[in-house]
């Protein structure tokens, strides 16, 4: 049996380890926010040719969009689950907010992630899915779907243990799927980086929101660390 010492000395490990990873995010989201303010006072995008494909200016313009109106829903959920926590017996927009923007960012994203492919572009189906940014967009908005589905059955009757344990474990999957996030044609390097900054955040959320289930002094920890991948969504930019 766990002596109450070490048990301690875990949590403090742990809290110190978070607020470490907490200062880098925000050190990275400080030059994220730096280079944003630069290129528009250079206007970089209009000193970049349009040509064809992903790194036309049309992509880039709507790739910019889609990830900065996913950082509002983010930020919202984030504003959301530090109001819930902080008022337990909150009102029915705090208890069906959360679990309803998941639900309406993910149709939106499975809907509008990419211009020209399903169902709302001219790419079929099959094809939109044989290209791996496009499928990976619809991986996401199924993730998002899944959680939001979780999160209403967790605040009804239906109450399995196992539902408990679908956003942490979603929440860090979708973090690694940002690691291996293709982007092709223009600035690779730098959208890169900033997928891999917001996956490092997601799967923060996921360890930190599995251990709160274990540890009640971390339950603070994950709310913040949503509203950072939202700000980071907000200040994308390629």
């Amino acid at each position: 049996m766990e002596r109450p010492f070490d048990l301690f000395c875990r949590r403090q490990r742990f809290l110190l380890a978070f607020e470490f990873l907490l200062i880098v995010q925000i050190a990275l989201l400080a030059i994220q926010a730096r280079e944003v303010h630069a290129e528009m006072a250079q206007g970089s995008h209009a000193m970049q040719a349009d040509s064809p494909g992903h790194g036309s200016l049309e992509d880039i313009a709507y790739s910019e969009y889609m990830h900065r109106l996913n950082g509002v829903f983010v930020f919202l959920l984030g504003v959301l689950a530090i109001l819930e926590r902080r008022w337990i017996k909150a009102s029915a927009f705090l208890r069906w907010g959360w679990p309803t923007l998941f639900l309406l960012s993910g149709v939106y994203l499975m809907i509008h992630s990419d211009q020209d492919a399903w169902p709302i572009g001219k790419m079929g189906f099959n094809e939109s899915i044989r290209d791996p940014m496009i499928f990976q967009h619809k991986i996401a908005a199924s993730i998002l779907l899944l959680l939001g589905l979780s999160e209403f059955l967790l605040r009804t009757a239906w109450k399995i243990p196992a539902l408990g344990w679908v956003f942490p474990v979603l929440a860090a999957s979708a973090g690694i799927l940002l690691f291996f996030h293709a982007h092709t044609g223009h600035h690779v390097p730098k959208i890169y980086a900033q997928h891999l900054l917001m996956g490092a955040t997601a799967l923060a959320i996921g360890v930190t929101s599995g251990f709160a289930k274990k540890f009640k002094s971390v339950e603070p920890l994950w709310p913040l660390m949503i509203l950072l991948l939202g700000l980071e969504l907000l200040l994308y930019t390629e």
